[in-house]
């Protein structure tokens, strides 16, 4: 039973698969449901800390790198221009709280189980943009549970619809 755990685990941690692919494997392993739920959720929020203490370290390391320079300018580029469509002229970039629309963006994005959304791509984009770390890692970690809600409701409807068939 605790191999089931830490592999539902590991597999939130994992970016791309996150929690929306591990409450599946969780519920397909016969674990039950809302303690594989926290599991997923636990290991789905310690990525939050890890990409904003090691992402701008990364970036800089992979920068010096001639084969990555172009594609690492061009994430920085992007940012910048979109930077300047969130954060409004004259205002200071380096503010202590995410604007309340921002803040409700960034956990909607988070929330929605799609791909290439979630906590690994939340906190990037956090990053990137120079969001305050405190209110954007708020952000996230109420989009990764909400997203954990979202995807125990689509299994039980899931569930429910095949034993329905069945």
């Amino acid at each position: 039973m605790f191999f089931k755990y830490l592999l539902v685990f590991l597999v939130s941690i994992v970016p791309a698969i996150e929690l929306r692919g591990a409450i599946p494997i969780g519920i397909g392993m016969g674990l039950a449901p809302i303690p594989n739920t926290v599991v997923c959720v636990l290991g789905n929020l310690l990525i939050i800390p890890i990409v904003f203490f090691t992402f701008e370290a990364f970036l800089h390391h992979v920068e010096t790198k001639p084969s990555w320079q172009g594609f690492v300018g061009w994430v920085h580029r992007h940012a910048e221009k979109h930077k300047k469509q969130i954060v409004k002229d004259g205002e200071d970039t380096v503010v202590k709280h995410l604007p309340l629309t921002t803040f409700f963006a960034l956990l909607l994005f988070v929330l929605v189980p799609c791909p290439g959304t979630g906590a690994w791509t939340g906190s990037i984009v956090a990053v990137l943009f120079g969001f305050p770390k405190k209110s954007a890692a708020l952000a996230v970690s109420l989009g990764v549970c909400g997203c954990a809600v979202v995807m125990n409701l689509i299994m039980d409807g899931f569930l429910n619809f095949l034993q329905f068939l069945l």
